[in-house]
């Protein structure tokens, strides 16, 4: 009798509902299922500490965690996201403690015995459920192979399974298979006890969605499946199945919703999941109600200020047609501006007219000059108006999806005069000292030497951030999508990264975000602008970003202790071939063995897709930056027609100096209008991988490519 009570406690449920469903009960012992489960929590706390490799912990993302979806993952030999297999995920291969599961479902009668060594599994995905947390219905990815076989550990729970429809809230139910009869497509709930199998082939594996609702206690499954071969026709006529059958749900649900309420598994409030169902709580209600109450008032202030009735005639005080035809009258604000500008416009139109008359000359002769003057000026605007606009160019970023408006007017950017780059040793690391006597006290060996930073780059790049560190701060503000692709490709888990030549730190929220769900990350930067470092420092308030003054080719900083680097439109700066590589060395050299640096730098091909709208005339090149006047509160400083002329002279005779090698000096304190000229490098197509062909003993260039108008390589340390 005991063994016939046994017998029957073993065998499988039917579920004549879902054919191919088949749940196996029992398939590990008491014994087994608490070393399991002991060792798989063990594992978790390694993977949330960042200690497994690669991608095998998988945290709940930001936009899931809000309404309460999804759960943590460990996941070993084949990596899922979104229900998408990605290969190029590096995760661990399945342990020997995850194996000997799979050997207890052989023994249970899991996987047929026609079926060869190729069908067992070969991958896992671990899923640890807190309680409330649940999974939307869905079809597992038709790229493995079925069966699908999952293995419920620490508490008994339910599986929903329908064909498309609304999945909704059921109470649960003491019965092993029900179907819900209000939903015509006929949901059925399946209990799935602790220590038991699921089993899901043929229609259940690939017409039926299943679905995980908000579960009641703690609960881990393991989900056993093996990877098919893409090639293979059966692979791909069960791909091509979903596809037609994801589809077919997908409309079927949007014609439910667009007459039904919309229902969920979720829970009322922040974390309700895809709806909610029944009426609001009373505070929620209350609180949504004030919230209308007072945009309606905003609403009607709004309106009562700007629409005015048309004004009563002094006929009686009866409208006339014409008034109510009338414009609105503006706000008082508004009529402020308006006036201000027509005052200028008058102002602007009397200096004109009185240059026009000039000493000596008749009042007529100037009222025909300045009328010629106005007529050529109206027709040169109706022929602009006229013209056709040029459609607007877009460039495609290197993350594949961030598009950049390209400008349409290219401005040449002239070349750097020979004396500039001839000189480029004679001034120290520190700028200080002259320049005759630092050549005369070099030997020739120490002239050349990359710790030297020269004039050229004293000059003419970090004197000019000097002066225009706030303009550039405010245009330079966040990570170009490239680097912040770059940055959540290389999945720093508890990372130490390094930025050189940070600027203004923008790129460090970037890294900092990126780790915050996998173990944090912190950033440790170096510029030799102190300027930008300042602003680096206050506007990065942040206890995991550090950032100290250095010389990209000569940093103080201890070999092989960074697991990523940054090195963002620096090289375009570095005027000599051999700076140029000792800044590519240094940056290399702070990497450990796997760690890959991403460099930047201006390409000389801007017409391919550039978005700077610069035209390069050679490869070392002076670029202009337009420094605009400081400001004193809300007002410009104001200047007489005279300054202007003699600023505008002051400026020519600086271009004019810089043009013949003369140093470019910068005076903070000057709030005036300026054009700087910055020295760059723009590198030609192959010339920035060949900085690397000296490092080929420990250094590998793994990806060369080209973003926006700029070179750019992914490097990785080898030894």
């Amino acid at each position: 009798a005991a063994d016939a009570a046994a017998a029957s406690s073993s065998d499988p449920p039917t579920h004549e509902p879902v054919p191919g469903l088949r749940v196996v009960l029992d398939v590990l012992s008491e014994a087994q299922h608490d070393r399991v489960v002991s060792w798989l929590l063990k594992t978790l706390e390694q993977g949330r500490a960042g200690a497994l490799r690669g991608d095998t912990y998988a945290p709940i993302p930001d936009k899931w965690q809000k309404r309460n979806q999804s759960r943590e993952m460990l996941q070993f030999g084949t990596y899922t996201h979104s229900n998408r297999v990605e290969s190029f995920r590096d995760v661990a291969p399945m342990p020997p403690e995850l194996k000997t599961v799979v050997a207890c479902l052989q023994r249970a009668g899991v996987y047929d015995s026609t079926e060869n060594e190729n069908a067992l599994p070969t991958s896992c995905t671990v899923n640890f459920y807190e309680k409330g947390q649940w999974i939307p219905p869905h079809i597992d990815n038709p790229a493995f192979d079925r069966p699908i076989v999952t293995v419920s550990l620490r508490s008994t729970q339910r599986m929903t399974l329908g064909r498309g429809g609304v999945f909704e809230e059921t109470e649960t139910r003491d019965e092993e298979t029900q179907t819900s009869q209000e939903n015509p497509k006929k949901l059925v709930t399946v209990v799935l006890p602790k220590r038991s199998a699921v089993v899901l082939r043929g229609a259940a594996a690939d017409e039926y969605e299943h679905a995980i609702p908000p579960v009641l206690e703690p609960r881990v499954s393991l989900t056993f499946r093996a990877l098919g071969d893409e090639k293979s026709p059966a692979t791909k006529k069960r791909v091509a199945r979903a596809d037609a059958i994801r589809a077919q749900y997908r409309a079927e649900r949007c014609k439910i919703r667009e007459v039904n309420v919309r229902r969920g598994f979720g829970l009322v409030g922040p974390k309700g999941a895809v709806g909610r169902v029944g009426p609001l709580p009373e505070e929620v209600a209350a609180a949504e109600a004030r919230r209308r109450a007072r945009e309606g008032a905003v609403a009607a202030k709004r309106e009562k200020k700007y629409s005015h009735a048309p004004a009563p005639s002094d006929a009686g005080g009866v409208c006339r047609a014409s008034d109510a035809a009338s414009p609105p009258s503006v706000s008082k604000s508004r009529a402020k501006k308006e006036a201000k500008k027509a005052a200028k416009a008058i102002a602007k139109r009397e200096r004109r007219e009185a240059d026009a008359r000039g000493p000596g000359a008749s009042r007529a002769l100037a009222d025909d000059a300045l009328e010629d003057e106005n007529a050529g000026r109206e027709g040169k605007r109706e022929t602009l108006r006229a013209a056709p606009k040029s459609p607007k160019s877009f460039a495609r970023s290197a993350d594949g999806v961030t598009c950049v408006e390209r400008r349409g007017k290219m401005r040449s950017c002239p070349p750097c005069p020979p004396e500039l780059l001839e000189s480029s040793s004679t001034v120290s690391a520190n700028g200080g000292g002259d320049a005759k006597n630092a050549t005369t006290a070099q030997s020739p060996s120490e002239r050349i030497s990359t710790k030297v930073i020269p004039r050229v780059e004293l000059e003419n790049v970090q004197r000019v951030y000097d002066a225009v560190a706030k303009q550039w701060h405010g245009t330079r503000y966040r990570a170009w999508s490239g680097v912040e692709d770059f940055v959540n490709r290389m999945n720093l888990r508890g990372a130490l990264v390094a930025d050189v030549g940070c600027g203004n730190g923008k790129n460090a929220p970037a890294v900092v975000r990126f780790g915050q769900t996998r173990g944090g990350a912190e950033v440790i930067g170096c510029d030799f602008s102190i300027p930008l470092l300042e602003i680096c420092a206050t506007e990065r308030g942040d206890e995991r970003v550090e950032a100290f003054a250095a010389d990209a080719a000569s940093l103080p900083m201890r070999s092989s202790c960074f697991d990523a680097a940054l090195n963002i439109a620096v090289l375009h700066h570095a005027s000599t071939s051999d700076r140029r590589r000792a800044l590519v060395s240094e940056t290399m050299r702070l990497l450990r063995v796997g760690g890959v640096a991403l460099f930047y730098a201006w390409a000389l091909e801007q017409e391919t897709g550039g978005v700077s709208g610069h035209r390069f005339e050679s490869q070392d090149v002076l670029v202009p930056f337009h420094k605009r006047a400081e400001t004193v509160g809300k007002k410009k400083k104001e200047k007489t027609l005279s300054e202007d002329a003699e600023d505008g002279d002051r400026d020519r005779d600086q271009d004019a100096k810089v043009s013949e090698g003369e140093d470019q000096k910068v005076s903070p304190e000057d709030g005036a209008a300026r054009v700087f000229q910055r020295y760059c490098h723009v590198y030609k197509e192959g010339e920035l991988e060949s900085l690397f062909d000296h490092l080929r003993e420990w250094c590998r260039v793994d990806r060369v490519y080209y973003d926006c108008g700029n070179w750019c390589a992914e490097v990785t340390r080898v030894k």
